[in-house]
């Protein structure tokens, strides 16, 4: 609900922003009402001076080229992609950077006269987090990767780029792994759980945290319901960005299905109602797999299964097998910590959130789509800071004291520094 809202209409401010000619930008998913970017992007463009505004649009699986052509003809000057669209994001796009090209994957579209040029800044907010956030360079190093999406090859051609000695893909469908191996087949390969033991870095890269603890106006029936297809569309990840091949994840589940109608011999009316959310959560399914970049859930997802030990094991990978002098990065960024991250630091275990990736990857984004430098330490402070290099390094690189901000058309934000 909009801070607006609860206002009554005679009390409200009188506001002429945004204007005609004010810029727009926006993000795209399903769902997308939880996501933080549009803070994060706000902030920053009012920190510039930037007649520019920043929203969220829910777009349906199947849609995006509606959205995108609307977004175009409106003049929009860029777009956030995030899940289930990054790679249809890339196929309607009519120009593509290399790093596109060689993932079949986009998370930010730039219009220009008659073109879309779509470009990836996942991998690289991944890099830049784990360099100026932890001061982790991956070069010559061993990493791990578990899961096989869009975000989960993203990291995996970061990694290899950036020199990685070796990187293990786990996934619970080995399949669906091969398709990041074929990234640099040279240092990718395809692992058991176990490799990852011994690993410098790990990368959690799938949706399961996010996806299991529903989405952001489920009911806890709704919640529980989705909790087992949240971890089979880890099995289904190489289709989960494909719009044709999205409706084959639920299979799983759809046998699943098979006992309960065997039943309805001995009760027929209530396994016909139970059949009937089964198959709409089926339909939904393809919006759940998140990328964990860009979506996450609320801050009550650290509770998650029927118990943290169960919840922490995600594709076989217990966190309880690392230890001091590894680093695991769960690409979730709410929670902050999540079960896979708390198990992993009582094992003493340095971790990290997706929160850092997220603020990276709009940085390069606002950059594109301006050509000017954006204040990390106002995106970072507007999101509270947690993550921030000044908490890895101990050097300040957020406001000290309240900074007030006056956005065009004169609301004021005043981001809180600590």
């Amino acid at each position: 609900m909009s801070q607006f809202a609860e206002i009554p209409a005679t009390s409200r401010p009188m506001v002429a922003w945004p204007t005609s000619s004010t810029a727009f930008a926006g993000v795209i998913g399903f769902p997308i009402r939880h996501s933080l970017s549009p803070l994060l992007q706000n902030a920053a463009f009012a920190a510039m001076g930037l007649d520019w505004s920043y929203m969220a649009f829910e777009v349906p699986p199947g849609s995006l080229d509606r959205a995108v052509a609307g977004a175009a003809a409106l003049g929009f000057r860029g777009l956030s992609v995030t899940t289930p669209h990054k790679d249809a994001a890339a196929r309607l796009a009519t120009r593509r950077s290399r790093q596109v090209r060689r993932l079949g994957a986009a998370n930010t579209l730039i219009f220009g006269a008659g073109t879309i040029l779509a470009e990836s800044c996942d991998g690289a907010g991944l890099l830049d987090d784990l360099r100026e956030g932890v001061g982790f360079d991956p070069a010559g190093k061993r990493c791990g990767v578990i899961g096989a999406g869009g975000a989960a090859r993203a990291a995996v051609l970061a990694l290899a780029e950036a020199g990685a000695h070796e990187i293990v893909i786990v996934n619970r469908t080995v399949a669906a792994a091969w398709r990041s191996v074929a990234l640099a087949p040279n240092v990718v390969r395809v692992g058991r759980p176990d490799d990852l033991r011994r690993m410098d870095l790990v990368i959690q890269a799938t949706p399961v945290a996010m996806a299991s603890g529903g989405l952001v106006g489920a009911t806890p029936a709704g919640r529980a319901k989705r909790a087992e297809p949240a971890v089979l569309t880890e099995r289904a990840e190489p289709a989960e960005p494909a719009v044709p091949t999205e409706p084959a994840e639920p299979a799983g589940p759809a046998k699943r299905a098979g006992p309960a109608k065997r039943a309805e011999p001995a009760e027929r009316a209530e396994p016909a109602e139970r059949a009937g959310p089964a198959k709409r959560a089926e339909r939904a399914e393809p919006a759940e797999p998140a990328e964990p970049a860009q979506l996450m859930g609320p801050a009550g997802l650290a509770k998650v299964g029927s118990g943290a030990e169960d919840s922490a094991i995600i594709a076989g990978v217990d966190p309880s097998w690392f230890g001091a002098g590894q680093l695991i990065v769960d690409l979730v960024y709410d929670p902050p910590l999540t079960p896979f991250l708390l198990e992993a630091r009582r094992q003493g275990a340095a971790v990290r959130s997706g929160l850092g990736m997220l603020v990276y990857q709009a940085a390069r984004q606002i950059r594109l789509w301006t050509g000017e430098e954006p204040p990390l330490s106002v995106m970072w402070a507007v999101v509270g800071g947690a993550g921030s290099p000044a908490t890895a390094r101990g050097t300040s690189t957020k406001p000290t004291k309240s900074t007030s901000i006056e956005p065009i058309g004169g609301l004021r934000c005043v981001l809180k520094g600590e």
